[in-house]
């Protein structure tokens, strides 16, 4: 009998490649077991998965590799199976342990730590590179200036450049609002990062809030960019691997292996070092990079410099965050 390919959701660009690379490509040589990606943009979940998943029938694909807010939102709605004991739990920081009053939080596995950062255009800092987010609201880089859509990250770092504590969220804010109101006109087109190289290039784009794997794929494919990571901290999220509910048996347990698989101490190592992520396993290498610059953290349960707000707080909060957003950003006139 012929195996059935397992079908992993997937990013494009250096995720989806890295993702065959380092991951799916090494453990179809081990198992046999054939993989494909079926690829989506942007953090939301595919339309396809979650319909297919809230009238009970059998989901598109058998694991899902997607942000961590949005794993513990389906999970949470019961779409996510529970994970099996080949998931090496205790080998993993803290951090990817869901300590949370929701018991299907456990059944997401935590993958790496990805961390925020501001990419500029070099021509437009011939001299030093900016050292802090203030330069957002600079009149000059009017409409030059890329978010994520919906504001995606952006929060934490709002909120304390507004005078305010990252322990302050969810519950008070204003200091975030106030200052997303007073970036608001500065804005340009928030966009994912597929397809932003042609506006970097064009030199549309002097700023841009951008999670690090994007900032070296930016770098390494020749644009004249750097990043930074500014006085006043970073933020950080992470992704997850998931199997969703409706599967047969033979292909959950592959659905198990993979991501076992998948958070094993090499296949960490080479994943994380191709991304620019952090490993959750204790034992994977850290990535060269994050020796080299002082204010990023040592491992993923190191949160020194980072504005940290719990991926639980955020699966319960963004989507109410990015509404916000959304109304403050298109209620208030661009800057020419």
């Amino acid at each position: 009998m012929n195996t059935p390919t397992l079908r992993i959701q997937s990013w494009r660009g250096v995720w989806g490649e890295s993702l065959l690379r380092e991951v799916l490509q090494p453990f179809e040589e081990m198992t046999g077991i054939a993989t494909k990606r079926v690829f989506h943009v942007g953090l939301h979940l595919p339309e396809s998965l979650t319909d297919a998943l809230d009238h009970r029938r059998e989901p598109p694909v058998d694991v899902v590799w997607c942000n961590t807010p949005q794993a513990l939102r389906a999970a949470r709605r019961g779409w996510a199976a529970p994970l099996s004991d080949e998931i090496p739990s205790t080998a993993l920081y803290d951090r990817a342990h869901m300590n949370t009053s929701h018991p299907d939080d456990r059944n997401i596995a935590q993958v790496y730590a990805v961390h925020y950062v501001l990419l500029y255009q070099r021509s437009y800092f011939p001299l030093t590179p900016p050292s802090s987010w203030n330069v957002l609201f600079q009149p000059k880089f009017a409409g030059r200036i890329v978010l994520y859509p919906g504001g995606n990250g952006i929060f934490p770092v709002a909120q304390v450049l507004g005078g305010g504590v990252t322990s302050d969220i969810p519950l008070r804010m204003a200091p975030c609002w106030s200052i997303v109101q007073r970036l608001a006109s500065q804005l340009g087109t928030s966009d994912y990062s597929i397809g932003l190289e042609r506006r970097l290039n064009d030199r549309a784009i002097a700023l841009c809030y951008r999670a690090l794997p994007n900032a070296l794929v930016f770098q390494s494919d020749g644009l004249d960019v750097g990043w930074v990571t500014p006085d006043e901290g970073i933020a950080d999220t992470t992704d997850a691997l998931w199997i969703p509910r409706g599967l047969d048996y033979k292909r959950t347990a592959q659905a198990h292996s993979l991501i076992a698989f998948a958070l094993s101490a090499e296949i960490q190592s080479r994943w994380c070092a191709t991304l620019g992520t952090l490993p959750m396993h204790r034992d994977a290498a850290i990535p060269p990079l994050f020796a080299l610059h002082p204010r990023l953290p040592c491992n993923a349960g190191d949160n020194t410099g980072i504005l940290n707000v719990s991926e639980a707080t955020k699966a319960i909060w963004e989507p109410t965050w990015a509404r916000r957003f959304d109304y403050l950003t298109m209620s208030i006139p661009k800057r020419k």
